[in-house]
């Protein structure tokens, strides 16, 4: 199970260097910002900002409930992250961020892969006293 989760760190990393590889390159690039201005019509016309909005408040209340449930810090931290993000990308728009489709997409495919570490760290058989885990056997 180990190596799940180092997998799943892996493409997570990979996700984030994408996206900042395409942050690097937005401003040195016209064939990137071609391409960055093209996506950005077809992302409006399906309109994927709602459809952010509304993933990232469903991970929210995930993460509530993976917090009650695990009673660890590190989960709670993820929450209040993810809660930040949530209003970052309410109060931006494709306007004053041209690559938010982007980050948005990536945020959500990250979270979504901790959620699945998160609850894969859930289904084990561990008693979570105070943060600590504690093996049942």
């Amino acid at each position: 199970m180990k190596r799940l989760e180092k997998i799943i760190t892996f493409v997570q990393i990979l996700i984030i260097v994408l996206i900042l590889g395409l942050y690097y390159y937005h401003g040195k690039k016209m064939g990137v910002v071609r391409y960055v201005s093209f996506k950005n019509n077809y992302f409006d016309g399906i309109n994927l900002q709602n459809k952010l909005q509304i993933a990232i408040g469903i991970f929210i209340f995930v993460y509530l409930e993976l917090a009650i449930k695990l009673k660890r810090l590190k989960t709670v931290l993820k929450f209040v992250f993810l809660v930040i993000v949530g209003y970052f990308l309410y109060i931006n728009n494709v306007k004053t961020l041209s690559l938010y489709y982007y980050f948005g997409i990536g945020i959500v495919l990250i979270y979504f892969l901790e959620i699945i570490k998160d609850i894969k760290k859930l289904l084990t058989k561990v008693d979570v006293v105070d943060g600590f885990g504690k093996d049942n056997s």
